[in-house]
């Protein structure tokens, strides 16, 4: 099943960082597409496509401007069983738009490269704007002792305030379709399917499991 199956699609979305919907503050960022696709493990994913026209340091500005969306808060408008809190205080905005992810973080960036080029090119471009970026991505780390007393270290990273930003080019989802290993997380080490670009493999759940093996 692909998502154009199970999906909707909503373009040209504007994202206040500040003002409202209607009238958003500067520097809002405009998402191209906007998906939603709960069925296939994707409650909200933002879409920029870029056709070579803007340089590697204006995408990579881009996921700073889709930053200051997720980390803006209002108060929910009503006590809803779909929002994490029931007491009235302040929410993410996105997730009184979208609802919750399920999952620690927020919601995916992707970054759709249209512009056929070479794959030497291509790549450049890939690393250019993940290592413009990285500030937005990369997360926190967080090292911890093993037991008290150690001098062994353990640690795992906090993606609470990062801007997960996948990749992929129009032609393989073309060739593979959307479901298939044509994403790239910026993070991660090779092409994956989307679930697992969407996964945090190294984030604190990693070192809960270790911690509770025995020595």
């Amino acid at each position: 099943m692909g998502l154009g199956q199970i999906s909707s699609w909503t373009t040209e979305v504007v994202l206040p960082v500040s003002g409202t919907l209607t009238t958003p503050g500067k520097n809002s960022p405009r998402a191209d597409a906007v998906l939603t696709a709960p069925e296939a493990g994707v409650p909200v994913m933002f879409v920029e496509v870029d056709n070579g026209t803007e340089s590697p340091l204006t995408l990579a500005h881009k996921a700073g401007r889709y930053r200051e969306f997720f980390r803006r808060t209002v108060k929910p408008p009503t006590p809803s069983p779909n929002l994490h809190t029931q007491t009235g205080n302040p929410v993410p905005m996105w997730e009184t738009l979208y609802g919750p992810l399920g999952r620690e973080g927020n919601p995916p960036l992707a970054i759709v490269f249209t512009k056929q080029v070479g794959p030497a090119a291509m790549n450049n471009r890939i690393n250019n704007v993940m290592r413009l970026a990285e500030e937005y991505w990369a997360g926190q780390h967080c090292e911890l002792a093993t037991s008290y007393g150690s001098d062994e270290h353990d640690g795992y990273t906090d993606y609470a305030d990062a801007v997960p930003i996948l990749v992929t080019t129009l032609d393989r989802l073309r060739e593979r379709g959307p479901l298939g290993p044509v994403w790239f997380r910026f993070g991660h080490r090779t092409w994956q399917a989307l679930t697992d670009a969407l996964d945090n493999p190294d984030d604190v759940r990693g070192f809960k499991r270790r911690a509770a093996q025995p020595r």
